[in-house]
């Protein structure tokens, strides 16, 4: 647990401190330039009718805090179904990443937090340890270094939404990931959700009899829209220190079901 607890935290103290164009007309004998990458993602936007499932995807509010969304998606996944899944995990991906979705789709002030144009080349599912391996493209790494941590949150929280999935282990052009580029925000592996989504500066000196709990904050956008942010917070044992907490907080052991927040969002 206190290993556990120095990672949190040597993640939290990273956080201080740490465009499409139009195609020309071609010839018939020239092949047709392939739409741009948003025109691709924006056409997969599944109409409520066409809607067979929900998937997660993790956005940043205007506070530049992480939120789940639970969206619609035209893929449906059975047991043991290896490609579905792939495709809902490309899928996922393909929608957090700038660009991927058109603005009015999301809440406002939403913004995705992967950089432009990261993929999921391949995923690749042990169904008895619950391990998904996703293989991203070398675009993930180009995430600004104060957007790290909440790049890999994004990823860990979408994936383990996927049926079977309990942990991430991430790779770039098949190598795996030992630190973020940019800022060296360090990266588990595996990852999962008890890694904790929105981390904050503990104050708390003694963290031997503390421990890290997520509290689920209610938010409200400018038009209305109030979702729920899960935050990862380091408390003391002292009843009376975790008492404005009660009612909300959920200890963060692993797994998807300790750590579920769901914030339903249908497209506009």
């Amino acid at each position: 647990m206190v290993g556990k607890m120095l990672w949190l935290l040597l993640a939290a103290c990273s956080l201080l401190v740490s465009t499409t164009g139009c195609t020309a007309l071609k010839s018939s004998t020239e092949a047709i330039d392939p739409p741009p990458f948003e025109m691709e993602q924006h056409a997969q936007l599944p109409s409520a009718a066409k809607t067979v499932s929900r998937v997660t995807i993790v956005m940043e509010d205007v506070d530049g805090m992480r939120v789940p969304l639970s969206v619609p998606s035209t893929i449906a996944i059975k047991d043991h179904d290896a490609k579905a899944l792939t495709a809902r995990a490309k899928q996922t991906i393909a929608w957090m990443s700038k660009g991927g979705l058109p603005e009015h789709a999301l809440p406002d002030g939403f913004q995705a937090l992967l950089p432009k144009h990261v993929e999921l080349k391949t995923a690749n599912l042990n169904e008895k340890t619950g391990q998904l391996t996703a293989d991203l493209n070398a675009e993930f790494l180009k995430v600004d270094r104060m957007n790290e941590r909440g790049a890999l949150e994004a990823v860990v929280w979408a994936m383990t939404d996927l049926p079977g999935v309990k942990s991430v282990n991430l790779m770039v052009n098949g190598q795996p990931v030992i630190a973020m580029p940019q800022g060296g925000t360090p990266v588990n592996h595996p990852m999962t959700r008890s890694d904790g989504m929105n981390l904050t500066m503990p104050t708390i000196a003694d963290i031997t009899e503390s421990e890290w709990f997520q509290v689920n904050e209610e938010k409200q956008t400018g038009l209305g829209y109030r979702y729920h942010v899960p935050v990862m917070k380091l408390v003391t044992s002292n009843a009376e220190e975790t008492s404005s907490d009660a009612g909300k907080s959920v200890e963060v052991s692993g797994g998807k079901d300790d750590a579920s927040v769901v914030n339903e969002w249908n497209w506009e």
